[in-house]
């Protein structure tokens, strides 16, 4: 096993024999303090296998490997010991030139992106991805909910799978050629074993099955309604009411209502209060993000910190799926839903394409942050904001006293160059940097800028920025990567990608002149 072209670990060497088509070999090594893996720290390493006869070298293989644990203690996920959380999207595997063959600068495309916007982690909504997908993962640093491609929406409630012998040989086989061909890339954290497809057997087949393979992870499946294969608590969506009761571990009964929607369209479950316990609360899509909206995303983020049995979740979704087609007039065109409605077969009692359950679903497949061509929409910014794990609250703005707080599992924030900068009336009036600050993961220090409001002088309205930067290069961000974002102009980065800034007016506007009383914002 190598690290940066050095060996580091040998694992030795084992027998084949000979008149055995198939054989297992176990080789092992005690690891002494390796460098673990995380999406903060991707530290990986190389693993070469070789099978020789005699000298001869028959067959090489070539591995990225990582150190990692990930436990459930309590309700709350654990990694490398650390209380997890998910600040994670939905994403397909689809290019708009190219369909489901995504090139490689694509991958890098939306991993930049990604990082900037300070995700850590992707589900792979709904089936495994291309290897190479996993490759970036491990790489980069994203966190993996590993899906399995067993979907069935319009006929779940027809029992499939199910209970059904049918189909369970099948669902069987997806699960474990996902698991063999996944299970040593360091960024898969957990396996999910389908999406929308009803409950069953099948997926307790599924779930042993796995394990057979790889008792190292969790599973997860948001269909299970007496959470025997599911070791989290999974939601699509929940309202305000339903992610309070989640958070106080209060039963959730289902109505009359929602008996008569389970059977058409919906899948609500009720949960007891003893179902919680050994439970963390996972969202696998939330927040979704059609036209305009993420307007109250930060109620999420304010819950999932309020409640220690919430991990977190996966916003629904990271890109719009569309194709792009040129026009006879060169025009780039990106197409979707009733983009195609004249290809399609009508009839004189056909509904109209007004809902996502008609024709071809009008824009049902546009919900991303990001557009198909990869330019940001507006709630792009604010998955940046809300997501950023490095907090700046104000304690006496008046006198350059505020509070730091560092949400990062692994990274202490002396690891970032904090910035400031003072503008009056939209002019900058001073500026500065402060000498790294020593905040260890998940706590907080007060920090002091060197500024009074006695020097805050001009007309208009005062306002401080606080940011924090990268001070060397890491994957997606460049080395004192900044960002300037439509919500305010002015420096942000860190060490683990995207906005971290923080604004505070210190004076209103409409009162010039020097000292009066500050507005936080």
């Amino acid at each position: 096993m190598y690290r940066d072209g050095q060996k580091v670990y040998d694992l030795g060497s084992a027998a084949c024999k000979g008149d055995q088509p198939r054989q297992t070999l176990q080789l092992e090594t005690a690891a002494k303090a390796p460098l673990l893996w995380s999406a903060e720290q991707p530290n990986t390493y190389t693993l070469v296998m070789e099978l020789l006869c005699g000298k001869r070298v028959l067959c090489a293989k070539r591995y990225t490997v990582g150190f990692k644990k990930v436990e459930i203690r309590g309700e709350k996920i654990y990694f490398n010991g650390m209380p997890l959380f998910v600040r994670g999207v939905n994403r397909h595997d689809f290019d708009p030139d190219n369909g489901w063959a995504v090139p490689e600068e694509r991958y890098r495309q939306d991993m930049d992106l990604m990082k900037q916007a300070n995700i850590n982690a992707v589900r792979t909504s709904h089936y495994p991805d291309d290897p190479r997908f996993y490759d970036y993962c491990n790489r980069y640093g994203f966190y993996v909910m590993d899906e399995c491609e067993v979907e069935s929406p319009g006929v779940r409630r027809k029992g499939v799978p199910g209970d059904s012998p049918v189909w369970t040989a099948a669902c069987v086989d997806r699960m474990e050629r996902m698991v063999l061909r996944d299970r040593n890339h360091p960024c898969v954290f957990m396996w999910s074993l389908g999406n929308e497809a009803g409950d069953g057997t099948a997926f307790t087949a599924m779930k042993q099955a796995a394990l057979a393979l790889d008792d190292t992870r969790q599973f997860h499946y948001e269909g299970d309604f007496d959470l025997t294969k599911s070791d989290v608590i999974s939601r699509m969506y929940p309202t305000a009411d339903v992610m309070e009761k989640l958070g106080k571990k209060e039963p959730i009964t289902i109505s009359l209502y929602d008996n008569i929607a389970n059977q058409l369209a919906a899948d609500s479950k009720p949960i007891t209060a003893e179902m919680y316990e050994g439970k963390p609360v996972l969202l696998c899509e939330y927040a979704h993000s059609m036209e305009n909206s993420l307007g109250n995303f930060a109620d999420y983020m304010a819950d999932f910190e309020k409640y220690d049995n919430m991990c977190g979740g996966f916003i629904w979704d990271f890109v719009d799926q569309a194709l792009h087609r040129k026009a006879q007039d060169g025009t780039d065109l990106w197409l979707y839903g009733t983009d195609f409605e004249k290809e399609e077969p009508r009839h004189w009692y056909s509904l109209p394409n007004t809902t996502a359950i008609t024709g071809s679903n009008t824009y049902f497949c546009a919900n991303g942050i990001i557009g198909a061509d990869r330019t940001v929409h507006p709630q792009y910014y604010e998955v940046q904001k809300v997501y950023a794990p490095v907090q700046t609250l104000a304690v006496n703005p008046d006198s350059g006293s505020f509070t730091v707080k560092n949400k990062m599992l692994f990274t202490n924030i002396n690891a970032l160059e904090c910035r400031w900068q003072i503008e009056v009336g939209g002019r900058l009036l001073m500026h500065g940097k402060l000498e790294p600050i020593d905040c260890p993961p998940l706590s907080e220090v007060t920090v002091s800028l060197p500024y009074t409001m006695d020097q805050v002088t001009g007309d208009g309205m005062a306002v401080l920025t606080v940011s924090f930067a990268t001070t060397r290069a890491l994957p997606g961000l460049a080395s004192g990567f900044t960002l300037l974002g439509p919500i305010c102009a002015a420096a942000y980065a860190s060490a683990c990608g995207g906005e971290r800034w923080r604004r505070f007016a210190l004076r209103p506007p409409g009162q010039p002149g020097r000292g009066a009383g500050p507005t936080l914002t």
